[in-house]
């Protein structure tokens, strides 16, 4: 999933914030958030990734990671709550698992922290969101 409209969503606005929506629509911006949220996801299976550790998985010092973030309007943090959600967001649309669960797989501690959070991204409940993606 990337920067395409979310099933569920509204339909003529995208559920990531502007700044999210102004990065991935500039081409060198596009590049290195593409290679950022890659190495981020690789590494996702045991952990969220610090920024020092994608800054090495992509040859560059911490500081060319966030002047290259900079350029493209955004934070490491943006970029990492991005991540949570797509993984939340495939999880949620893929499997029965339950939403507890997925918030822990999405790097979430606290599964209340999770729903605010996703709420806050799109509008409504991840619970929502799983029954309007299945009847899409």
């Amino acid at each position: 999933m990337t920067d395409a409209m979310i099933v569920g969503s509204h339909p003529t606005r995208s559920p990531f914030p502007e700044k999210f929506i102004f990065a991935s629509h500039h081409s060198g911006a596009c590049r290195i958030v593409a290679a950022i949220k890659s190495s981020m996801r690789r590494s996702y299976e045991e952990k969220a990734p610090t920024a020092p550790e994608v800054a090495v998985i992509l040859g560059m010092s911490l500081r060319s990671l966030q002047r290259m973030l900079a350029l493209a309007g955004l934070k490491y943090s943006d970029l990492l709550d991005m991540v949570r959600f797509e993984i939340a967001a495939e999880l949620l649309q893929s499997t029965d698992d339950k939403v507890i669960d997925i918030a822990f797989a999405a790097g979430y501690s606290d599964p209340a922290h999770f729903a605010r959070a996703f709420r806050r991204m799109v509008g409504t409940t991840p619970r929502n969101f799983r029954n309007q993606s299945r009847c899409a």
